[in-house]
């Protein structure tokens, strides 16, 4: 038989035009690639850029449900779990018993309540993939002067948001220490976003590309390059052409000379072929950053902050860091006249998204779960003390352990 996997999200997939929509549809092609029947249930969000497109995910998965909550379906609780309508736990319900999964998970820690109602389902693999650790998430972007009023979160929320799962999903090395040091007994896996790997030799001209969503975070530090950053870069090269691309373009005022804006484009594989350099000029995130990973997977030589850096600290020679808008114009500048440099730092990016970042590596600690899972009958998934074995065996094989 074939695992049945039921997600629940409030992400529209299609079009995946920002990091968490591309995240989903790359994990629903790679667990369809191995076999398994995907079923998404959704949670429509009025505000995500570019909007749902359902006809598009229903082609992409194996069955489609969506609910449109009313503006007031918000329950009466404080932090993560308000996130989450009530509306939405009954339509859980229901997808489960029509769908009948052997595993169901549940994106953000936001829509953790929807694990809840089958606590004692044991036939069930529940697992939540956290993709940011939140209670860290506010204070970090109000530090950089951005007020994420949607997020309150404390870490007791988050903790018992996590303690509803059976598995959790880390998105990034860093995250995923975190989660280990608070729920020491949960199997925590690493699952980054993953994408196919694809080099591409060093073009003619000097172009550099900016991707980015419609987010504060994006829409802040890029307006900083622009101002400190690009004029530096554009006196040093005025050939220089800077590409910016994604709904963050709709957030900008008059543009400087040498500025071209793409809008939103279902495909970037032109812009990433012709981009001499690709920067991440985000000052502050959470989780780890998708615009980051795709520039490593497109084999390219990437300039970022360490914001845009963060889960990759132990990987050295794959991208430059650099603090400050003026420092990035340095840097690119730099480069810019040292082609061979460029490709050097470009095929070392190739070979780490080759190793670690290519679908079937980065998400096969997944994959191998779920098969696990589900070829196991259905009178040991449900004896009690043999399931909390097999989920300690996976803990410890997870740390390196001999279970």
């Amino acid at each position: 038989m074939r695992p049945r996997v039921l997600l629940l999200t409030s992400v529209g997939f299609q079009p995946a035009f920002q990091g968490d929509a591309a995240r989903l549809d790359r994990l629903i092609r790679e667990l369809r690639r191995n076999d398994m029947v995907v079923g998404v249930l959704n949670c429509h969000d009025e505000e995500q850029t570019g909007g749902t497109d359902y006809p598009s995910m229903r082609s992409r998965c194996d069955w489609l449900a969506w609910h449109h909550p009313l503006p007031n379906d918000r329950p009466p609780l404080q932090g993560i779990d308000a996130w989450c309508p009530d509306s939405f736990l009954s339509h859980a319900e229901t997808a489960v018993t029509a769908f009948q999964p052997d595993v169901l998970i549940a994106q953000f820690a936001s829509l953790s309540r929807c694990l809840e109602p089958f606590a004692s389902h044991d036939s069930l693999l529940k697992i939540l993939d956290a993709d940011n650790i939140f209670h860290l998430r506010r204070q970090r972007f109000m530090d950089a002067g951005i007020d994420e009023h949607w997020v309150n979160c404390t870490v007791a929320d988050e903790q018992r948001a996590w303690q509803r799962a059976d598995i959790i999903l880390a998105i990034q090395e860093i995250e995923l220490q975190r989660i280990r040091e608070l729920l020491p007994f949960t199997p925590v896996l690493l699952v980054p976003p993953g994408k196919p790997p694809v080099f591409h030799p060093l073009p003619a001209g000097k172009q550099v590309l900016f991707v980015g969503a419609d987010n504060a975070a994006n829409t802040q530090g890029l307006l900083r390059f622009l101002e400190y950053g690009w004029p530096q870069l554009s006196a040093c090269h005025p050939e220089a052409e800077l590409v910016i691309a994604g709904a963050v373009c709709q957030r900008l005022p008059a543009l400087p000379s040498g500025v071209r804006l793409l809008h939103l484009a279902p495909d970037l594989s032109r812009e990433y072929r012709r981009a001499t350099l690709v920067i991440n000029c985000v000052e502050t995130a959470s989780g780890i950053s998708i615009k980051t990973i795709d520039a490593l997977c497109e084999g390219k030589c990437l300039i970022t902050y360490p914001a845009g850096a963060s889960g990759l600290e132990n990987h050295p020679g794959i991208l430059i860091r650099v603090d400050s808008p003026q420092g990035m114009a340095q840097r690119a500048s730099q480069l810019l006249n040292a082609p061979d440099e460029i490709r050097q730092i470009a095929r070392t990016a190739f070979r780490f998204s080759c190793d670690h970042l290519a679908p079937a590596t980065a998400m096969a600690s997944l994959v191998d779960t779920i098969r696990c899972w589900a070829t196991l009958p259905e009178s040991l998934r449900c004896n009690r003390s043999w399931r909390s074995a097999w989920l300690d065996r996976q803990r410890l094989a997870q740390q390196g352990i001999p279970g």
